[in-house]
């Protein structure tokens, strides 16, 4: 896995580097400050950088809270934006408003989770025009979002039909999700980057504790198939 340092420009415009070329995209861009390779593999760590926790010795769930919504619409990170509600994106699914049995079935949707913990509404904010507020208007998945200065961005990865490893663009919203832009550059898959992720940390990302922006990719190898194209 890649972690990824994001530095956050104080007049907030957005500057990509890639393969030593510096471009920019319009206002607001990440500067790409550096890159660690962490190994990972399967099962227990055996060389963890960290003790184990003297503070948290265990969790337990409590599953009377239990609820389901949404169901077939599959990987729903979550960020927590300026406005109070919560936003994430979703694939191959219906969202909140449709199913997983082809209603408003849509590669990419985003949806606006608002409300408390004990009395909450999910919302289609992009997804399929017959049940969503705005139409979706490109394909892909995405494991990453976040709010930073009261716009969203999102990493979006190529869909099955292309394999996950083709592209990983980042896209963003000024609207909360109504609509999305993506940027003008992406890594390949000659880069071995996949399905990134962003690290939160409080409403707006306002809990940071320094000017970073953190995103954690799937580094793979040159023996590893990352392509899980659905089989025909």
């Amino acid at each position: 896995m890649k972690k990824i340092f994001y530095r956050k420009n104080s007049e907030f415009n957005f500057f990509a580097v890639r393969n030593g070329i510096l471009s920019e995209w319009p206002r607001y861009l990440f500067f790409i400050f550096g890159i660690y390779i962490m190994e990972i593999s399967s099962g227990y760590c055996q060389n963890s950088p960290y003790p184990p926790s003297t503070v948290i010795k265990g969790i337990t769930l409590n599953w009377s809270t239990h609820m389901r919504s949404a169901q077939g619409s599959d990987n729903f990170q979550l960020t927590w934006a300026d406005d109070n509600n919560l936003y994430g994106a979703w694939g191959d699914g219906g969202g909140f408003a449709g199913n997983n049995n082809n209603i408003c079935r849509v590669s990419l949707g985003v949806s606006r989770i608002k409300g408390s913990g004990n009395n909450w509404k999910g919302e289609d904010v992009s997804g399929d025009p017959d049940c969503a507020e705005n139409e979706a208007t490109f394909k892909g998945k995405s494991w990453g979002i976040i709010c930073v200065n009261n716009i969203l961005y999102m990493w979006v990865v190529s869909d099955h039909e292309y394999g996950h490893s083709n592209f990983v663009n980042l896209a963003r919203s000024f609207d909360h999700g109504a609509s999305w832009e993506k940027s003008n550059w992406d890594f390949n898959h000659n880069d071995k980057l996949s399905i990134p992720t962003f690290l939160n940390f409080g409403k707006n990302n306002d809990g940071a504790k320094d000017e970073y922006i953190y995103s954690y990719f799937i580094h793979f190898e040159d023996n590893e198939d990352m392509n899980f194209s659905k089989e025909k």
